[in-house]
C-alpha cells in the first residue's frame, strides 16, 4: 500500500523502491551484526 502511495502505478519506480529498501535492510542487518552478534548466533 505504501509503495502504491509513493509511486502510483509506475512499476519501474516501484521496483527501484524495492531494491533501495532491500539495500537498506541489508545494511541495517550488517550494522546490527556488529553490535549484537549473538542475535545472529555468532
Amino acid at each position: 500500500q505504501r509503495k502504491l502511495a509513493l509511486c502510483g502505478d509506475d512499476i519501474e519506480a516501484g521496483r527501484k523502491l524495492d531494491e533501495d529498501e532491500e539495500r537498506l535492510i541489508e545494511a541495517y542487518k550488517e550494522e546490527v551484526k556488529e553490535f549484537v552478534p549473538e542475535v545472529f548466533g555468532l
